[in-house]
């Protein structure tokens, strides 16, 4: 089985970026006489008008709070109920109550109820309680996972994070849970 890269709009593989045309382009009319060459017209011929500026299309692809102190003031963490694992047996991925699966190159990991990988007898790894951060955090903000992650550091919680286009989502051991809880500044018990 192969992994595949799946995104909202596909992107011919053989064709190079825009800035990889410019960038090669420079640095070849550096070792050899060739003309500069503008490479607009076939980019856009074969991406159409799916190429934007980097500003344009960042601008308009990420909705959500970038600025982390507004987020790390303003996040209430939601605990879900049940315990999650993670696993790689191919038999999870139609399973009830899949709550992620990532293709990495060596398998699939998949990220489940407890009952259910027990239910299907599937080895699995990480019972876990899963917060979910609720807030709408950009996926371009920089620093605010990094904080709760310092501070479950410093706690000394495992934790793995998964980033959902609306919420992170952390998954903690659960005798762990409340010591992982007491991190977030609007978390009533």
């Amino acid at each position: 089985m192969s992994s595949k890269h799946i995104s909202a709009k596909t992107e011919p593989s053989a064709v190079p970026r825009p800035h990889d045309c410019s960038m090669l382009s420079d640095k070849l009319t550096g070792y050899i006489n060739l003309p500069k060459v503008d490479f607009s017209l076939q980019i856009k011929q074969c991406w159409g008008d799916r190429v934007k500026s980097t500003e344009e299309s960042s601008s308009k692809a990420c909705s959500g709070e970038k600025d982390v102190s507004k987020l790390l003031t303003s996040v209430t963490p939601l605990v879900e109920d049940g315990l999650f694992v993670f696993t790689t047996s191919p038999d999870a991925k139609n399973c009830e109550g899949v709550k992620m699966i990532f293709h990495e190159r060596e398998a699939a990991t998949v990220i489940l109820p407890l009952d259910v990988a027990k239910l299907k007898g599937l080895e699995y790894t990480f019972p876990s309680k899963l917060i979910t951060l609720n807030i709408h955090s950009s996926l371009e903000a920089v620093g605010f996972i990094t904080e709760i992650s310092r501070k479950l550091t410093d706690l000394k919680i495992p934790c793995n994070v998964v980033a959902g286009y609306y919420h992170d989502h952390l998954f903690v051991p659960e005798p762990m849970l409340e010591d992982a809880l007491s991190v977030f500044p609007n978390f009533k018990n």
